[in-house]
């Protein structure tokens, strides 16, 4: 993101439309171990077919127009009466729901063979559906694996989009706090080649990122209360 900022491309582009391109990119590698590169003009839909579109892409149109999804039937999305974007929200839907079985039946491939799984969040909700001899454990089923996969997207989107974009604002308000987590990164990583760096052994260690993220978060929630309040 940082790159794609100092290139020309990035003129006319906000922090808040990045950010939220930026949280797709960790939920599609959480969820489904596959990684984009950052570049958010590619999140245009319009023309493309439901093989064409990206894991990223189609959950960012489902997620862009929530509401519509979640109200309308699937029927209605698709008829060839129904507007553009009504048939791009449900070409989406289709190509979002064709990765999630893909990845649901790579996943239990692999578990048939003896491999543990690739470690992903469907990795995890697919092994949680194969507790058919423990009798105190009820397995999940594929609706219930699908659904958790659509609600840990949804809740994980927004909200950490959000956060991000208030930090980055915070930061740039405050240019001491950014040289003081600057500091405990470079002690921390020195030259380290940030492809093999593992996120478990280093982010425990980042007392000061995580004392922003705590302020952030405290903030962000005396502000909800001020506006619901």
């Amino acid at each position: 993101m940082a790159s794609y900022w100092r290139s020309p491309k990035a003129t006319g582009r906000t922090t808040a439309k990045d950010v939220k391109t930026l949280a797709l990119d960790v939920l599609a590698y959480v969820a489904f171990q596959k990684s984009y590169p950052f570049d958010a003009s590619s999140h245009s839909t319009r023309g493309m077919v439901e093989e064409s579109l990206s894991y990223r892409d189609s959950l960012a149109v489902i997620l862009e127009n929530a509401l519509i999804t979640m109200v309308l039937p699937e029927s209605a999305l698709s008829s060839r009466f129904s507007p553009a974007k009504w048939k791009r929200i449900g070409t989406a839907i289709r190509s979002f729901r064709r990765y999630m079985i893909d990845q649901v039946e790579k996943e239990r491939k692999l578990m048939d063979s003896g491999i543990p799984g690739t470690g992903s969040l469907v990795s995890n909700l697919v092994h949680a559906g194969q507790h058919k001899e423990e009798k105190s454990i009820k397995p999940l089923t594929d609706a219930e694996i699908f659904g958790n996969i659509f609600v840990f997207n949804f809740a994980g989107h927004d909200t950490t989009a959000i956060s991000l974009a208030y930090g980055v604002l915070l930061l740039v308000a405050n240019p001491q706090i950014q040289d003081w987590i600057h500091e405990e990164i470079q002690y921390y990583l020195k030259n380290a080649d940030l492809d093999t760096v593992q996120y478990k052994d280093v982010f425990p260690k980042l007392k000061r990122c995580l004392a922003v993220l705590v302020s952030l978060h405290t903030l962000n929630t005396k502000i909800s209360h001020m506006i619901y309040s």
